[in-house]
């Protein structure tokens, strides 16, 4: 079986998987408990290797030139194409924060819930959480003061 096929197998089975035990308050306990910090940690170590993966295939293609009159010619075809995703993501942004307007329905409950995760015992998994850094470390910190 193909590599591709094998990967859509494994996602459907995923997805099946959560919905299923989902459905039960085991399930929602061992999910929420056992399998969510994993995914957390994946998706912020994904977060923190981007970068210096970026950065390092820049400095490899920038010492790999022979010619170094190309640099001009690639370092301004490079900074176009960064200025054009960036307001592309920008726009898209914008436009999706002002359709859906996310955090506007109860954000406070946001809050209190992560403050309860803090205060009921769940500290062990949220410590194996925090270990790996991520976006939202500014709101651990400003709950973490109270």
């Amino acid at each position: 079986m193909k590599l591709h096929w094998k990967i859509i197998i494994g996602m459907v089975a995923g997805v099946v998987f959560g919905l299923l035990m989902s459905q039960t308050s085991f399930g929602s306990d061992l999910i929420k408990d056992w399998i969510k910090p994993f995914g957390t940690i994946f998706i912020n170590l994904l977060k923190l290797i981007a970068m210096p993966l970026i950065l390092a295939s820049l400095v490899k293609g920038i010492s790999d030139l022979k010619d170094i009159s190309k640099l001009s010619t690639i370092g301004t075809r490079t900074l176009g194409i960064y200025i054009c995703n960036t307001v592309t993501a920008v726009i898209i942004g914008l436009f999706l924060v002002n359709v859906i307007q996310p955090g506007t329905s109860d954000s406070a409950a946001l809050d209190n819930v992560f403050e309860l995760l803090v205060r009921s015992g769940k500290s062990a998994t949220l410590a194996k959480l925090m270990l790996i850094p991520d976006a939202w470390s500014k709101r651990r910190k400003t709950v973490s003061k109270t």
